[in-house]
């Protein structure tokens, strides 16, 4: 490695880049840890206490950090560039012609959000790739896990203030404003504040339907989580929403279009591979042969949600409709969690009276009178139904599923059924998964 700039990202799943190209990381989780540790806290720290942090075991603590440090000096540094630096007594990474994301937006923050340019507070929220150190646990490094987990809910705490700052300096550009709404929520959907932004900008946006879905959600969540009832500020937020224009969205028997959530507002770069991937994926959808599911899986932080970002927005370019849904560890006991939620997003009025009854138990909206849960061909026949009526003839109709290695039982039956039920359908699917947890 040259005297060439390189940036380490600390801010989703650890990488060292030189010019955007990425460089081999050290897989041992220890190794990985001690470049995280010295490059988020940026100084000195005694062998002792590295050797407490994460070596405080039977065997030799400093034969460990000495073999760790020379997996990182071959990474790091060259003839002309030191930047692991050590002595007898302390160890520490000296940034040389390196930038850290976290400090970095560290930098740009300042005091507060509140006191930052609007310009830098864009800055800072493009640098966020996911949580701090995504993936990176050590659960027999008490010390290590209390810092890392402390420093998770520090950087959480900031970057939800950076995006509460900006949806307010862009009140009046609700489209922009929308986008930091989005990712708000993503990153907390266990927050009602971050659902009455949303809702109200989708209403600004004229996003109505769409509005009283994330309505129906908050609500949910807030009774069946949290155990209270939406607040007087949520209920106004709704009641304000303008009224959607009914005339208008049946002159097409298509889905109203939803804006999706994009990971990032810029163009996505790089990843030529998979972009070739998806878009073959889409071109022979009407080919006998050709599958109708696609698949991104590996660690998480590697970029898995943002490939399905841009699978969607190719089939909205082309004038399909998507459906997305997205499974959470915290929800696995909810059955079929993640297909209730791509289903809400279909207008009622689309949905035929005849199998209203037999959704009833994903949608209970649709219908008082339910079949019998456990009568489950019923509910997966109609639920095809739904989907194969829905399909466009030339354009596809894409459902978009993120996190299936959370799946339910039931959840992951009804994909394997439908995904076998619509072969002459136009409809495509993309999921993600963490292969190790599949």
């Amino acid at each position: 490695m040259d005297t060439e700039k390189i940036t380490i990202g600390l801010l989703g799943l650890l990488e060292i880049t030189q010019d955007g190209e990425p460089i081999s990381v050290h897989p041992s989780k220890k190794t990985r840890a001690l470049l995280a540790y010295l490059a988020a806290t940026g100084k000195p720290h005694t062998r002792e206490h590295l050797c407490d942090l994460l070596w405080d075991g039977p065997v030799d603590p400093r034969a460990e950090l000495r073999w760790s440090l020379s997996k990182l000096r071959n990474i790091l540094n060259n003839k002309t560039t030191k930047r692991i630096i050590g002595d007898h007594h302390s160890v520490w990474l000296e940034p040389v012609h390196t930038e850290i994301d976290l400090l970095t937006v560290q930098n740009l923050i300042a005091s507060s959000p509140e006191k930052t340019s609007t310009d830098d507070l864009r800055t800072a929220a493009k640098l966020f790739r996911g949580e701090f150190l995504e993936g990176l646990t050590l659960s027999g490094c008490y010390r290590f896990d209390i810092w890392c987990t402390s420093q998770r809910e520090y950087i959480r705490k900031l970057r939800d203030e950076i995006l509460s700052t900006l949806i307010k300096r862009f009140a009046s550009e609700p489209e922009t404003a929308l986008h930091y709404a989005r990712e708000r929520l993503a990153i907390n959907p266990y927050s009602e504040e971050s659902y009455i932004d949303l809702i109200r900008l989708l209403g600004e946006t004229g996003n109505t339907h769409e509005a009283m879905e994330q309505y129906e959600r908050c609500k949910k969540m807030l009774i069946d989580e949290i155990g209270t009832r939406p607040s007087q500020e949520l209920e106004s937020v709704r009641k304000n929403l303008p009224h959607s224009d009914s005339a208008v969205a049946k002159k097409s028997k298509v889905i109203e279009r939803q804006r999706y959530l994009i990971s990032s507002p810029y163009s996505l770069t790089g990843r030529e591979n998979e972009q070739a991937i998806i878009q073959n994926f889409i071109d022979n959808r009407q080919t006998e042969s050709s599958p109708n599911i696609l698949l991104f899986s590996g660690e998480p932080g590697i970029g898995k949600s943002r490939m399905l970002d841009e699978f969607a927005a190719k089939i909205y370019k082309m004038g399909g409709d998507v459906l997305t849904g997205r499974t959470f560890d915290i929800e696995v006991v909810r059955p079929y969690g993640a297909w209730i939620d791509a289903l809400r997003m279909i207008p009622h009025d689309l949905i035929a009276p005849g199998i209203r009854k037999d959704l009833a138990p994903l949608l209970p909206e649709l219908s008082k009178e339910t079949s019998p849960v456990e009568k489950r061909n019923r509910i997966f026949d109609a639920v095809v139904s739904l989907l194969n009526s829905i399909a466009g003839t030339a354009n596809p109709l894409a459902i978009i599923l993120d996190d299936i290695h959370w799946f339910d039982e039931a959840s992951a039956a009804l994909l394997h059924y439908i995904v076998r039920n619509i072969k002459e359908s136009e409809i495509l699917f993309a999921c993600s998964a963490r292969q190790a947890e599949l």
